[in-house]
């Protein structure tokens, strides 16, 4: 199964107990492929240099993990729909360009329905 994270969740899971931790455990098990992009890992990075005051170094060792186990694409870009928040449109673009059947987005994001959403 192919997947892709969206950074709301990768952040939550890293550091909340619960669903989203689970899913970054997952990946770790190896239980589906997490594709990403360039783009994506370093959204993944910025967003985690700009939290690093919480807790540095389980920051660092967790996005690691997460990217030595991604599968790395290059996404086509200009799939449709577009969503509404144009800074998640390279997560659809990715998904759709790959393949993929998961997205794992907030509930309440509001994005199109072309993918289910775990």
């Amino acid at each position: 199964m192919k997947a892709i994270l969206d950074t709301n969740i990768v952040m939550s899971g890293i550091f909340w107990s619960g669903y989203c931790r689970n899913i970054l455990l997952l990946i770790d098990e190896k239980k589906f492929e997490h594709l990403c992009s360039k783009e994506i890992a370093d959204e993944y990075i910025d967003t985690a240099n700009r939290l690093k005051k919480f807790d540095p170094n389980l920051l660092d060792e967790l996005i690691d993990m997460i990217l030595v186990n991604s599968i790395f694409c290059e996404p086509t870009p200009g799939s449709e729909p577009e969503c509404r928040d144009s800074k998640d449109q390279m997560f659809l673009d990715l998904a759709v360009s790959m393949g993929a059947k998961y997205w794992s987005c907030p509930r309440n994001s509001g994005h199109p329905r072309l993918l289910k959403t775990v």
